[in-house]
């Protein structure tokens, strides 16, 4: 106990800011002043705003280039001002849970000083001002110089550029943060936690933890079900099939997700139920060696430690719950909705094709 308050006392300090809130708060200062509004606006408006404001000038570029601006073209940058919408708010509401289940519930359960140096590291790497801006502008030039430069479009370099590298930069900083998303369960089961001994899964810690886990699944079922219906209605690739997108790129991950965030839960809660078990099995030891077994008081209290010991040994050590097992159903049917909608004159053809 003295260890966590001590810990708590290091760690105290405001909330920070991931460099995507950065970036959208700072422009959802510049709206509030331009429009004159009390307060600045949400989050959501600011991220519609910027990328709107690079679907323009992605326009206003190919238009000064002298380019043909075909309906295609006109759809993909659509599209893909859509996409990186998307996925940089999903990624804004999945950082928000991990920096609020890092002070809420990370901090206060460590119980050792190495695990919360090592926790501050990650910290570091995830609301650090510079590696994101690296990783993202790394990633955007890769993009737009050794990927989107192939393609066949009939525009302008500049066009090209004006159309790519802004939308990859903010797609890649919210990559950034989604690997480390996902780095972040494994960092968590390999610290020594401290959790409610007489029933680990009523721990608030197991809650938030498991609700974080189920939240990662939802983020990507949506980020895979926008990318496969956006594929399937551009026409980027006419191999498109089930098996490719659903099973191997959509499905498969959603299922690994939901087999880590099971198994982790679920050692953590049986970690936490044997370190219990083994110190009232070290108190009866102790009493049995230390007294009389034949003495009615040494055998009441060696009874009363062999129940609590059975009781905690019963209490239930899985993580999987209706609510999980829902979530991890949603998941997978939210891409498949989105391919069939993306299909669906496909399946209307086949339906007439075969129906009676």
């Amino acid at each position: 106990m003295k260890l966590n308050k001590a810990i708590n006392s290091q760690t105290a300090q405001p909330q920070v800011e991931t460099q995507l809130d950065s970036v959208f708060n700072w422009f959802g200062k510049i709206l509030q002043k331009v429009f004159r509004q009390p307060r600045e606006p949400h989050f959501l408006i600011s991220a519609l705003a910027v990328n709107f404001i690079i679907f323009l000038f992605s326009i206003t570029v190919a238009l000064l280039s002298h380019s043909v601006i075909d309906s295609a073209y006109l759809t993909d940058v659509a599209y893909n001002t859509v996409e990186t919408f998307v996925i940089v708010f999903l990624t804004h509401v999945a950082t928000a849970k991990i920096n609020a289940f890092s002070s809420d519930c990370v901090l206060p359960a460590l119980t050792k000083k190495e695990d919360l140096e090592d926790w501050k590291n990650f910290l570091i790497f995830f609301n650090g001002k510079i590696l994101p801006w690296i990783f993202g502008i790394g990633y955007g030039v890769y993009f737009v110089f050794i990927v989107f430069l192939w393609k066949g479009v009939s525009l302008p370099v500049s066009s090209k550029i004006a159309f790519a590298l802004p939308q990859d930069i903010l797609t890649g900083i919210s990559v950034y943060y989604l690997f480390l998303a996902l780095i972040l369960p494994f960092k968590i089961f390999g610290y020594s936690i401290s959790l409610f001994y007489n029933d680990p899964k009523s721990s608030q810690f197991i809650f938030r933890f498991g609700d974080l886990l189920d939240s990662f699944l939802l983020t990507v079922s949506f980020i895979g079900a926008f990318i496969v219906s956006s594929d399937l209605i551009l026409k980027r690739d006419v191999s498109i099939d089930f098996n490719q997108y659903m099973i191997v790129q959509v499905w498969a991950p959603i299922i690994m997700l939901f087999i880590i965030r099971y198994s982790l839960v679920g050692q953590l809660i049986r970690r936490s139920k044997h370190i219990r078990l083994k110190e009232i099995q070290d108190m009866i030891i102790e009493i049995e060696s230390g007294g009389d077994i034949s003495d009615k008081e040494t055998m009441e209290k060696i009874s009363r430690l062999w129940d609590y010991h059975n009781r905690i040994k019963s209490s239930n050590d899985t993580s999987l719950d209706l609510l999980s097992l829902l979530t991890f159903i949603n998941s997978l049917v939210i891409p498949l909705i989105a391919f069939i909608l993306s299909n669906l004159d496909s399946i209307v053809i086949l339906w007439s094709k075969y129906a009676p």
